[in-house]
């Protein structure tokens, strides 16, 4: 048994300055500078090819941007048209209308009578207005009958985010370039080749693939996903209020529900927080780290609750409601810095070994997983706690509900 104890609760608004303030500048971060989203949930593409040797990525950026600025000007043609066409021959008959640019993406349309189809090009330039008539009496051309007209030409000036990274590979020599370029819209074929011929002509001695893997991400899939990953959040939350509620009823299940809740968005909102703080990718395993980071400080918290419990009913009315959760706080603590430490440890040994290979991918969960560790362990002993005892003493202030076997706190 404990006999002294830290007097938690009293120094509660000490403590709190700590994650306020990391809050605040994370607020800030976000505002100002905004999360780094992966092409999970922002759509975009990622490019990733082999090479062997040592490769400067300073200069691979540098030549990756000059490719994407060259491609960068895209121009939409619509086209109104009579009858039935092929969409293969009208990329065909584009494609020898305007020398060195490359007809994609042609999307069909009807409304009553009214049928279309748009094509569109990427290039240095936009397409100019004759380049545009070019193409429409070319498609006339090769589509006699059909009455295609110009309806529309669209300009848009494509700035593509590009991230480059390396990672070495797993079972041979060769080391991954891995290029992401973020945006409302995936990367085109014509941009690929120009970034391949680009790089390999720039790195002739690091024996860079010609065919690399290509994985695009749409914007809406990307959206689609966010907002299924807060689905999960919001009924992982769910369930342990529920949870949590029926398993404490006898100290008052829904005010430890509801407490510890709240610690748990504390460490969710940490741990944003530190990816935007230190630009940490936000991605697809971020999201694994939260319900991992959920699960580990939700366990943190119900030993707690366990202990207060059973200080519940073995002091009484004997003790306030500040001694009981201080006294279960104290009992806990050392468990948790060694369950924290240990953890912690673990986790860093991974950090380690990731950095040193370059295995972005796992540096992406193992560094916000040692701040959701540290965070969760906080929250579990200095928010959840003497928030319960707040709630518990404005309950009986106020006469709300019926009263606990747990006093109200003296006043000194």
């Amino acid at each position: 048994m404990v006999n002294k104890y830290i007097k938690i609760t009293d120094k509660f608004k000490f403590f709190i300055l700590i994650p306020a303030v990391i809050l605040v500048v994370g607020i800030i971060m976000n505002i100002v500078v905004g999360p780094e989203l992966d092409i999970n949930f922002k759509g975009g593409s990622t490019v990733t090819y082999t090479y062997t040797g040592e490769l400067d990525t300073e200069k691979a950026d540098d030549v990756v941007t000059n490719a994407l600025a060259v491609k960068s000007e895209r121009t939409v043609l619509t086209f109104t048209y009579t009858g039935s066409i092929d969409s293969d021959a009208i990329e065909s008959a584009a494609l020898n209308s305007v020398k060195d640019r490359t007809f994609t993406r042609i999307a069909f349309s009807a409304a009553d009578d009214n049928k279309s189809f748009s094509i569109s090009t990427t290039g240095a330039e936009f397409l100019t207005d004759a380049n545009a008539k070019a193409v429409e009496d070319a498609l006339n051309a090769a589509f006699e009958g059909n009455e295609i007209t110009l309806s529309g030409k669209t300009d848009t000036s494509e700035k593509l985010d590009v991230n480059i990274t390396t990672s070495k590979g797993y079972a041979s020599e060769t080391t991954n370039l891995v290029i992401t370029v973020v945006g409302n819209k995936s990367i085109a074929t014509d941009q690929v080749e120009a970034i391949t011929a680009d790089l390999i002509e720039s790195f002739a001695d690091n024996s860079i693939s010609d065919q690399p893997n290509v994985t695009s991400v749409d914007a809406s899939v990307g959206a689609s996903f966010f907002a299924k990953s807060l689905y999960a959040l919001g009924i992982a939350s769910v369930l342990v209020v529920i949870y949590v509620g029926i398993r404490f009823r006898k100290i008052g299940g829904i005010a430890a529900a509801l407490t510890a809740l709240i610690a748990l968005i504390h460490d969710v909102a940490i741990v944003y927080c530190f990816n935007v703080i230190f630009g940490i990718t936000i991605n697809d395993q971020f999201i694994a780290v939260i319900l991992t980071i959920l699960g580990y400080s939700l366990n943190d918290t119900i030993v707690i609750y366990d202990r207060v419990r059973e200080n519940t009913a073995l002091y009484g009315s004997k003790m306030t409601s500040r001694e009981l959760v201080d006294r279960s706080v104290s009992q806990c603590l050392k468990r948790t810095i060694v369950t924290t430490v240990t953890t912690f440890v673990a986790i860093t040994c991974v950090t380690v070994v990731a950095a040193i290979f370059g295995l972005t991918s796992i540096l992406t969960f193992s560094i916000p997983m040692s701040i959701g560790i540290i965070a969760g362990s906080f929250s579990s002993n200095i928010v959840a706690g003497p928030l319960y005892v707040f709630w518990l003493e404005f309950k009986e202030k106020h006469n709300i509900g019926k009263k606990t076997t747990v006093k109200k706190a003296k006043k000194t």
